[in-house]
């Protein structure tokens, strides 16, 4: 695993080590993949023959150009490269072992598209164990056994999210750095990590033989200089120092999932996975966090959905405790699907039996939440009311209504007091949507961009907001308000504020 920074060489280490392996053993295979098929092309197709041009060994290959494949004709050993854009391009490395996979700018690749070329297409088989005999100087056969391995190489983009970001990133379990190689405990991790940046490689002794990055320094450092960026702009740290840093220019959310090693706005009560819907609802709530005794505390929660248009329905659940002080938001639960309607949500929300009075699904694990909002039209909202007695707030949407919400979010993120569930399609949106200027020059939403998920966060952060101004939620009294029947038949039920949804609130671990 390569975190370099620009001009570093990564794609030169990943060329010198296919060659080395080309010449040097029999019959291996060893893949590359790029973010497109003319990528592949400039990056390393050419060079690959300018190098065994330079090296004296042309002879020593068969090239095939249409589809960049070339063949030692002494060992028989195969190096393939390709364009990855889609899981249909992923899918062509399926089939056979691998020597080595190479993925070059590894943090340019969507990164769920990376995770599936990794871990569906190409790990099944790279580990596979394969059998070689040589002769050795006295005419002895000696066999080894060798294994595969996946080398990853790119600058740090500005999304700090997916396999490139959590295998190379201060902290993460998943990776060994190379200056960490003795670590016992850490002999088990899934990734080696390398980093280095241009400045680095022009501090070797015999630098002075590559005067060409000699030169791209003294260059890089001009440019920061005459931007009139310091040594901490994140454009500056990711791209030529290879480090991570979150560069909120134009993203809508200042979402940073770990600072200074340690989790900030991510938070993983599933470990390495992802669990969607009721299921991972239940874990979530197992996995929040204890009071300073290491009791379980008294955790209330609002729900939020999103109807969406051309996006998928969006449900999610988030967690608070009035007697934290530090007032965090913990996510609980994500849950997406394309095609609901009142009678299918009213049973994610109640259960398949849909009783009001015995609820299961979402409501049987959080009890009656505090609050539930969504974006939908009225008719939706009065049929769950009335049909299924779930009363459930509409959300705001006045058009000057969401860069004010988007700045309060913001705020509680750059505190960290906002945990997102890692892996979850909230947290991709939050990482990744930005502002798009419209023809005035005015930011907008890029509706290209899914934001069902992501609106659930500002419907559910205003909503807490209005409890605790209300008193419904507070601090000094953990008892939630009355329960405010949904068909509206209790007395007394036009005194309630009409966000508020429950009455006798019995939490998860039986506390009144």
């Amino acid at each position: 695993m390569f975190r370099v920074g620009r001009g570093g060489a990564k794609t030169t280490t990943k060329r010198a080590r296919a060659l080395i392996k080309l010449v040097s053993l029999p019959r291996v295979r060893i893949g590359y993949a790029a973010t497109s098929k003319e990528q592949a092309r400039d990056l390393m197709w050419d060079k690959l023959k300018e190098s065994c041009e330079a090296y004296g060994i042309m002879d020593d290959f068969s090239f095939l150009d249409a589809p960049m494949q070339m063949t030692c004709k002494r060992t028989g050993s195969v190096y393939k490269l390709r364009g990855v854009e889609d899981k249909r391009d992923a899918e062509k490395f399926r089939g056979f072992p691998q020597s080595e996979f190479q993925i070059d700018e590894a943090g340019s690749f969507p990164p769920e598209l990376l995770r599936y070329l990794i871990e569906d297409c190409v790990q099944p088989r790279i580990g596979e164990a394969m059998s070689l005999r040589f002769l050795d100087d006295t005419g002895e056969h000696i066999e080894v056994q060798r294994g595969g391995c996946i080398v990853m190489g790119s600058t740090p983009p500005a999304q700090m999210s997916g396999i490139f970001y959590e295998a190379t990133r201060d902290g993460s379990a998943l990776h060994r750095p190379y200056e960490l190689r003795d670590r016992e405990d850490l002999a088990d991790a899934e990734w080696s990590s390398h980093a280095w940046t241009l400045q680095d490689v022009i501090k070797l002794p015999d630098a002075n033989r590559w005067p060409a990055l000699q030169a791209n320094w003294g260059a890089a450092v001009t440019r920061r200089i005459k931007k009139g960026w310091d040594e901490s702009h994140p454009v500056w740290q990711r791209e030529y120092l290879g480090n991570w840093s979150a560069d909120h220019t134009t993203t809508v959310f200042r979402y940073k999932p770990h600072k200074d090693g340690q989790p900030w706005n991510q938070w993983a009560p599933y470990g390495d996975r992802f669990v969607e819907g009721v299921i991972g609802l239940r874990l979530a709530i197992e996995a929040l966090p204890k009071d300073a005794s290491g009791k379980k505390q008294s955790w209330r929660y609002v729900v939020a959905m999103d109807m969406g248009s051309r996006d998928p329905f969006a449900c999610n659940v988030f967690a608070l405790c009035p007697a934290d002080p530090d007032k965090r938001i913990y996510h609980v639960m994500a849950y997406e699907r394309q095609g609901m309607y009142a009678r299918t949500i009213a049973e994610l929300l109640l259960g398949p039996d849909l009783k009001t009075d015995k609820p299961g699904g979402v409501l049987g694990l959080t009890g009656w939440p505090d609050g539930m909002v969504i974006d939908a039209d009225q008719a939706l909202i009065d049929e769950m009311a009335n049909v299924y007695g779930v009363r459930v707030k509409k959300a705001e949407k006045r058009a000057d209504y969401k860069f004010g919400a988007v700045e309060l979010v913001n705020g509680d993120l750059l505190d960290g007091r906002i945990k997102i569930i890692a892996k979850s399609p909230l947290e991709s949106q939050c990482a990744t949507l930005q502002w798009k200027p419209d023809d005035n020059g005015f930011l907008k939403e890029n509706k290209a961009q899914p934001n069902h998920s992501s609106d659930t966060l500002i419907y559910a952060h205003r909503l807490i907001a209005m409890l605790f101004e209300s008193g419904v939620v507070s601090d000094k009294a953990e008892q939630p308000a009355p329960y405010v029947d949904p068909m509206g038949l209790d007395t007394g039920v036009q005194d309630e504020p009409d966000f508020t949804t429950d009455s006798e609130f019995v939490d998860n671990w039986g506390n009144q």
